[in-house]
């Protein structure tokens, strides 16, 4: 499982047989965000040319989510030097303007913000540039010799999946409370995730994932044909 469904259509089309089987959470809200300081001056895209942008690492989600960024706006990505920076150290990074503007993630904005009234701006958010994360967004997946051997074994993880995402959505407050306890994370620094419903995978945001992968050169045309390296096969709770 991973946040960014470009990994798994990144590995399908390098060769691994591997199946996306239940999503995950979506990223309507933005679960990554390009943040700049509110003193920077850095409030459109087109400020960004020529500033220093931190990123977990190339070809990730958040570097993916950029280069649609900066395409759409008539930008190349070339104009801004990107930067790998350790989520847990983009925080600090911005803050100490050792970099102009960073991809964080929401494990890590949520306490930023927090902890730094009035000193972030929103430059940006993943969902803003990458349309169908908003319905797709991670996914969990299986080696198709996996799931061709133990099909009992992944729709009963599938459900076990439902019913922890039914949990989240009933009851918030017990959710934060669980995280909070594992991870040693103050509950006010959560974010409580929103998940697609009945953990199905949305067929045409797929899709358009794949497309999106060509158009920005992540993948060869032709090497992923469509929502192929998606089914709902494996979960009682979708249509076809």
């Amino acid at each position: 499982q991973g946040y960014g469904v470009n990994s798994i259509i990144q590995a399908r089309a390098g060769g691994a047989k591997v199946t996306a089987v239940y999503a995950g959470i979506t990223s309507t809200y933005g679960d990554y965000r390009f943040y700049t300081l509110e003193e920077s001056g850095i409030k459109t895209v087109k400020d960004l040319a020529g500033k220093s942008f931190g990123i977990n690492n190339l070809g990730t989600y958040a570097d993916i989510a950029l280069q649609v960024y900066l395409t759409d706006a008539g930008m190349k990505v070339e104009q801004v030097r990107r930067t790998t920076v350790p989520l847990p150290s983009m925080c600090q990074a911005l803050l100490s303007k050792q970099i102009d503007v960073v991809a964080m993630y929401s494990g890590f904005y949520v306490p930023c913000e927090k902890q730094n009234p009035g000193k972030l701006h929103v430059l940006a958010k993943d969902s803003d540039a990458i349309q169908p994360a908003r319905s797709l967004y991670s996914a969990y997946v299986f080696s198709d010799d996996y799931i061709k051997a133990n099909p009992a074994v992944v729709r009963a993880y599938v459900a076990a999946l439902r019913e922890a995402a039914a949990l989240v959505e009933k009851d918030p407050a017990r959710t934060t409370a669980i995280i909070s306890k594992r991870m040693g994370v103050a509950p006010d620094m959560l974010l409580v995730p929103t998940y697609a419903k009945g953990g199905c995978v949305d067929m045409k945001a797929a899709a358009d994932w794949t497309d999106l992968m060509v158009k920005y050169n992540a993948i060869k045309p032709g090497t992923v044909e469509g929502a192929s390296w998606a089914s709902n096969a494996m979960n009682t709770a979708c249509k076809g």
